[in-house]
């Protein structure tokens, strides 16, 4: 994100970040993965908030399981296939590629600070997605938003623009 920035930057585009689901809900016998992915998010979170008076915005995409070769190898762990197989159908269901890529374009083009597919797990994102919302609202109303960096685009790294 870093390096594309200056570029998104240029045309006031969207930086859309894509996590896992696993970045807002513990997922059992995943290991670090969903500490990375809850970094991911935040990392967004945090970027959204610096860039809230330029014309640049930022986002994140938590996405469930995709179909996919990590979703292959997921289901090939022993203990990981006996809880899928356990679980309600819409649980163990991986989104589609197509459906996948079509829902981050979607989120793209309308510049979603967060979106979550699939649908299902909407609901158990909610919580923490609104947190992060009502925060960045009321940091459009206090004095350090502010304080946060202005940049022109088009003009140098110095310009302050307040």
């Amino acid at each position: 994100m870093q390096a594309a920035l200056p570029h998104v930057d240029r045309a006031g585009g969207h930086l859309l970040a894509v996590a896992s689901i696993a970045g807002i809900v513990p997922i059992p016998l995943a290991g670090v993965y969903p500490a990375t992915k809850a970094a991911v998010g935040e990392l967004a979170a945090q970027l959204r908030i610096e860039l809230m008076h330029r014309p640049t915005s930022a986002g994140v995409f938590y996405l469930g399981m995709v179909e996919s070769e990590m979703a292959d190898a997921v289901a090939d762990d022993e203990r990981i296939a006996r809880t899928l197989d356990r679980s309600p159908g819409p649980l163990r269901a991986a989104l589609p590629v197509d459906e996948a890529a079509g829902r981050i374009v979607h989120a793209l083009e309308h510049r979603r600070a967060a979106a979550v597919a699939p649908w299902w797990q909407v609901p158990v994102a909610a919580p923490q997605l609104g947190l992060q919302l009502a925060v960045e609202t009321g940091m459009r109303a206090l004095a350090v938003a502010r304080e946060l960096p202005r940049r022109a685009v088009g003009r140098g790294p110095g310009a302050a623009g307040r």
